[in-house]
């Protein structure tokens, strides 16, 4: 499911690819991937005042 391929640029001005074989002994990259999908599963408004929204009224908002 995953297809992962990222720059990173790491502290020594070394750019490395990210891929979806990971970084053996530094990333754990099934952790990963279950945190990107649980991210993106996730809705966000961003406004520029603070809002107070009652959860009961988000989901027949967004039915418009």
């Amino acid at each position: 499911m995953l297809c992962l391929d990222v720059a990173v640029a790491r502290r020594d001005g070394t750019v490395a690819r990210l891929t979806e074989r990971g970084w053996p002994g530094r990333m754990d990259l099934p952790k990963t991937a279950e945190d990107l999908v649980e991210s993106a599963r996730r809705l966000r408004v961003f406004v520029s005042r603070p809002a107070t929204i009652a959860a009961s009224d988000v989901v027949p908002a967004l039915r418009g």
